[in-house]
C-alpha cells in the first residue's frame, strides 16, 4: 500500500508487522511517530531500537515480551535487508507467521529487500515519492489548518521550487508560516523571497531557456546559480546529463514512469524532461549531445577551463 494508505487506516486497522521502505524519509519518519501515538501513550516505555547490524533472533525475542504499561511493544529495526539464508536460520518467517498480539514490529528501510517483501505477515508500505498533485493538495491543506492564504498555483510552485521533496517541502512550510504569520497570505512574490529553488529546477529552467533560444533568459538563470555559489563544473555536468537524458527520453518507447525507474530519478523530472526535449528536432538533440560529450572530454583532460568551458556550452546550446 501507499503511505497515504496507511495514514487513512491507522485508527480503523490493527497491524503486527510492517515494513516502510521508500526514499521519502519525511513518510518513513512520520510512520514511527504516528505508530508511537497509537500505541506508546507513554514516551520511553516499551519501546525496541535496532539500528544497522541486527541480531535477528534479538528482534523476535522482544517481539515475544509483553509491554509494561503501553498497549503494544514496539520493535524498530532500521536499514534492515537479510538474505533468504539469514531469515530462514533464525526462524523470522515463522514468527510472523504466528505474530504475537502485544506487540508490532516496524522495519524502516530506504531501499527495496525483495527477501523481506516476500515474507507473509509483513505489510509493505510504499515511502516512495508521491504524485506533484498530492503533495500540492498536502501543502494547500496544512496551510489551510492554520489560516494561511495561499493560491492553488502558489502551492504548486512550491512543491516544485522544493523538487518534489516531501522533507524539504514541510521544512519550507514551517518557514512560510512562520513569516506569514496567523490568517497571513503566501504569494508568489514570498515564494522568490524565501524559498530557495532545488538546483535540479533551476538547470531545467536553464536547459528551457537554451532550448528556446533565448539568451537573455539563459544568462540571467546561469547568473543566479553562479550568485547561489554553484561550481562551472558542476553547472556544466547538470546541463549534460539533462541534455543525455532529454535524448534518451525522446528516443524511448517506454512510459515516464519506467523510464524513471531505469534511470533512478523522480518522474515528474522525467516529465519535465520531455516537456524541453520537445522543443528540438531529434537530429539536433543529437548533434547537442556528441558536442557536450566533446566539451566533457576537453575539461577532464585540461585543453579547457571549467569556466571557459560554461561559456562554451552556453553559446553553443544558444545556436545549434
Amino acid at each position: 500500500m501507499r503511505y497515504i494508505e496507511f495514514k487513512n487506516e491507522i485508527n480503523s486497522s490493527e497491524f503486527s508487522a510492517l515494513l516502510f521502505r521508500g526514499e521519502e524519509a519525511f513518510f518513513r519518519d512520520d510512520a514511527l511517530k504516528t505508530l508511537k501515538k497509537k500505541y506508546n501513550s507513554v514516551e520511553g516505555m516499551d519501546f525496541d531500537l535496532f539500528d544497522g547490524g541486527v541480531d535477528i533472533k534479538s528482534v523476535l525475542s522482544c517481539l515475544n515480551c509483553p509491554p509494561f504499561i503501553n498497549h503494544k511493544r514496539l520493535v524498530v529495526v532500521k536499514d534492515f535487508y537479510p538474505t533468504d539464508k539469514q531469515l530462514s536460520a533464525s526462524g523470522f518467517t515463522g514468527a510472523l507467521s504466528l505474530p504475537q498480539d502485544f506487540s508490532v514490529l516496524v522495519i524502516i528501510n530506504e531501499k527495496p529487500c525483495d527477501v523481506l517483501e516476500k515474507v507473509k505477515g509483513l505489510t509493505v508500505v510504499d515511502c516512495g515519492r508521491e504524485t506533484a498533485s498530492f503533495l500540492s493538495s498536502y501543502v494547500l491543506k496544512t496551510f489551510s489548518r492554520q489560516k494561511i492564504s495561499v493560491s492553488s498555483r502558489t502551492a504548486e510552485q512550491l512543491v516544485e521550487y522544493c523538487g518534489g521533496d516531501m522533507e524539504r517541502i514541510s521544512q519550507e512550510i514551517q518557514k512560510l508560516s512562520a513569516y506569514a504569520g496567523l490568517e497571513g497570505e503566501i504569494t508568489v512574490d514570498v515564494l522568490n523571497l524565501l524559498v530557495h529553488r532545488d538546483v535540479e529546477l533551476q538547470i531545467f529552467e536553464l536547459t528551457t531557456a537554451l532550448s528556446k533560444k533565448n539568451a537573455s533568459e539563459s544568462i540571467r538563470l546561469l547568473d543566479q546559480l553562479l550568485r547561489n555559489n554553484e561550481k562551472p563544473q558542476i553547472i556544466f555536468t547538470a546541463i549534460y546529463n539533462a541534455f543525455r537524458r532529454m535524448l534518451h527520453i525522446s528516443l524511448s518507447a517506454k512510459t515516464d514512469a519506467q523510464i524513471a525507474v531505469d534511470l533512478g530519478i523522480k518522474e515528474y523530472a522525467v516529465k519535465k524532461a520531455r516537456q524541453t526535449a520537445a522543443l528540438f528536432v531529434k537530429k539536433s538533440l543529437k548533434k547537442a549531445c556528441d558536442r557536450l560529450c566533446l566539451l566533457d572530454v576537453q575539461m577532464k583532460s585540461g585543453q579547457i577551463s571549467s569556466d571557459g568551458l560554461l561559456q562554451d556550452t552556453i553559446q553553443y546550446l544558444l545556436s545549434v
